[in-house]
């Protein structure tokens, strides 16, 4: 025997690990990992997913914005 096999991932069972990995590695952007674990990594995401994907990054960019100028006083 060359091994053992791993058991074969079904695409929802892939996007899904995709998206938890995303949000637990070190440097990694959590917010935006949650963003793109809600609305894109589907196996069949919604006709509105990319639409609703970009409005949460632009809220989430204009906090970050309000955040920094907000500590620049």
């Amino acid at each position: 025997m060359m091994g053992e096999e791993k058991p074969v991932e079904t695409p929802e069972e892939f996007l899904t690990a995709l998206g938890e990995r995303l949000g637990t590695q070190e440097g990694a952007d959590v917010a935006l990992a949650e963003i793109l674990k809600t609305h894109i990594l589907k196996t069949v995401p919604g006709k509105s997913a990319i639409p609703q994907a970009a409005a949460a990054i632009l809220k989430l960019a204009e906090e970050r914005a309000n955040l920094q100028e907000a500590a620049r006083g």
